[in-house]
C-alpha cells in the first residue's frame, strides 16, 4: 500500500486526513480486505538474531512464512482454535480477495486525487521564480 498523501511543491509529503465519514467508511474497506490477505496469504519473514560484529550487524531470519501458517504449527494453539482458523482460510479465495483489496484502494486514493484537484494553489510571492 503506498503511503497516503500529497506532494507538495518542494517534494515534501503532507498526510491526507480521513475526516469524513465516506473517507473512514473507505478506509475500513480497505482494512477489511487487507487483513485476512495478509495473515492467510502473504508470507514475511522474522527476525531470529541480530548481532553486531564491529561496524556491521548481521541480522538472521527465519523462513518465510504466513501467520496463519505460524499458528497452525504452533503447540501453544489448540485444536478447537486450529480448526475455527482452518475453516475461515478454507472460505477465503486469495485472488477475489486480492481483487477486492485493491478495488477498495483505489476508491481510497480516489479520494486524495479528488482533493488535489480541487485545491486551490497559494500565489507566490511577489517577485518569487514561477514553478
Amino acid at each position: 500500500m503506498s503511503s497516503a498523501g500529497t506532494t507538495t511543491r518542494s517534494g515534501a509529503r503532507s498526510a491526507t486526513r480521513f475526516d469524513t465519514d465516506r473517507k473512514f467508511l473507505a478506509l475500513a474497506d480497505v482494512y477489511r480486505h487487507a487483513v485476512p490477505l495478509m495473515n492467510f496469504f502473504l508470507p514475511g519473514m522474522r527476525l531470529i538474531e541480530k548481532r553486531r560484529e564491529g561496524a556491521r550487524i548481521i541480522k538472521r531470519h527465519d523462513e518465510a512464512t504466513t501467520p496463519y501458517m505460524r499458528l497452525m504449527s504452533s503447540p501453544h494453539v489448540s485444536d478447537r482454535a486450529k480448526a475455527a482458523l482452518k475453516a475461515c482460510h478454507d472460505g477465503l479465495d486469495m485472488v477475489q480477495l486480492k481483487l477486492s483489496y485493491d478495488e477498495a484502494l483505489g476508491r481510497l486514493a480516489s479520494f486524495n486525487k479528488a482533493k488535489s484537484a480541487a485545491e486551490v494553489r497559494i500565489a507566490a510571492p511577489a517577485g518569487s521564480p514561477p514553478g
